[in-house]
């Protein structure tokens, strides 16, 4: 039982990632909630708003069952929004440089093979063998010599007994559609190991973006207990 949990818990630590929670810090709403510390403000402290969003008619003027007043309800949704603004900044911030090219592997993928040349796969094979790392993920170990052959068709280079000639002409598309297999395993291979790199910000980010997530679902559990009670129980007589 002991090894089983560790080895959940080793798979869980390697597999750790920033793509697996981009839909917590780089949704749509994570993204306008931005705007929150500017518009948030002139809604939450105008009274007049805050007197009509009280939702009596769909709730009842006197609910027997609520979590929060209206005036929490207002304000859990303005920090709920400001957390997930502040996960939103931190993750453009501090997420990892493949990120930019795609939040997910097929993206980043599709990204990089249609517009990456040929310097750029060199790094990334340099990165891939010669950072002190070995492969982690089965795409990285591919063959020196797969690679070579790669290389000697992209940049048309020839050699005749041991003297090595500059490259003539690209035979860049023809390397591609030789070679799609190779490339695209380095690709892989790249996304998954740098989307792994600075997990003590993605940690900040997934805190954030959590409390940020809660307090805007806080007003519409409320709002849900408060019409359920109304349906099943009826309005309170208390005025």
């Amino acid at each position: 039982m002991i090894q089983k949990f560790q080895t959940r818990l080793w798979a869980l630590t390697y597999n750790f990632a920033w793509p697996d929670y981009v839909w917590l810090f780089g949704s749509k709403l994570a993204n306008l909630s931005l705007a929150v510390p500017v518009v948030g403000y002139l809604i939450l402290f105008n009274d007049s708003v805050a007197q009509h969003i009280n939702f009596s008619e769909l709730s009842g003027q006197n609910p027997r069952y609520f979590l929060i007043s209206n005036e929490w309800r207002l304000r859990s949704l303005y920090f709920g929004l400001i957390f997930m603004g502040l996960s939103n900044l931190l993750y453009r911030l501090r997420r990892p440089f493949v990120m930019r090219f795609g939040t997910s592997r097929p993206e980043y993928v599709e990204t990089m093979f249609r517009n990456a040349l040929v310097n750029t796969y060199v790094h990334l094979h340099e990165q891939i063998r010669y950072t002190g790392y070995d492969a982690f993920t089965r795409y990285g170990k591919y063959y020196d010599a797969e690679w070579d052959s790669f290389l000697d068709t992209a940049i048309g280079r020839r050699v005749e007994g041991n003297r090595q000639r500059d490259p003539i002409e690209s035979h860049w598309a023809s390397a591609k559609s030789k070679f799609e297999s190779l490339l695209k395993g380095i690709l892989i291979e790249t996304y998954f190991r740098e989307s792994r790199k600075r997990r003590f910000s993605l940690c900040f980010c997934i805190l954030f973006g959590a409390i940020g997530l809660f307090l805007t679902l806080v007003p519409s559990a409320d709002l849900f207990v408060r019409v359920l009670s109304v349906i099943f129980v009826g309005p309170s007589s208390e005025v």
